[in-house]
């Protein structure tokens, strides 16, 4: 009897793995925390947003990491639904702590207003996950897209929109989601991560 072999992966299947990973939830909320904190006070900011980067993406990343090398999830992506329920109520216990952490040094609002809104959205995407298995690659992408381009300038909305199309391509390519899935979870984990940026920014 001899092995099946899987058939070796095509380039467009590459380029949406490249992108998934390159382009992870935890890769932009970082990014987007430094870009935050050094739009608002420089270089000072820049150590803040690397701080709240830490409790926010960092550290719930290691977790689930650790979780996967101990086998008790298959992947970094987690792409089994039921998986994702104990790393992210990690995400968001993590969170609130860089969120204290953020108050108490006296980091920028923006910074601040971003964690309250990484939760907010969080939560959300959890309780949807719970009966559906919405894209948070979609959700935190377009998010991200539209507090940027609120910050640092409309125009920036004509080089993040692509990237957000390109990664809800990405994740339909590695059948890690439906096309439904990134078509509910853009708007809704996106309207709801800027809706509560700027709801947390006018009230901080």
């Amino acid at each position: 009897m001899t092995d099946t072999l899987d058939p070796p992966a095509t380039a467009q299947h590459r380029l949406a793995r490249a992108v998934t990973e390159v382009l992870a939830p935890p890769c932009l909320g970082a990014a987007t925390l430094l870009l935050l904190g050094w739009n608002a006070t420089g270089s000072a900011g820049l150590v803040d947003g690397a701080v709240a980067a830490l409790f926010v993406t960092g550290i719930p990343y290691a977790v689930v990491i650790a979780g996967v090398l101990a086998g008790r999830w298959n992947d970094r992506m987690l792409t089994t639904r039921r998986q994702r329920i104990v790393p992210i109520l990690s995400n968001i216990v993590c969170a609130l702590v860089g969120l204290a952490v953020a108050r108490a040094t006296g980091a920028p609002d923006e910074i601040a207003a971003f964690v309250v809104a990484a939760i907010g959205t969080q939560a959300l995407l959890f309780v949807v996950n719970l009966g559906w298995k919405i894209s948070f690659h979609a959700g935190v992408s377009a998010g991200i897209a539209l507090i940027l381009a609120a910050e640092l300038g409309p125009w920036l909305a004509l080089v993040l929109a692509p990237l957000v199309v390109l990664i809800c391509w990405a994740r339909v390519e590695l059948r890690e989601h439906t096309v439904a899935q990134v078509a509910v979870g853009a708007p809704l984990g996106g309207l709801a991560l800027a809706g509560l940026y700027q709801v947390a920014l006018v009230s901080l």
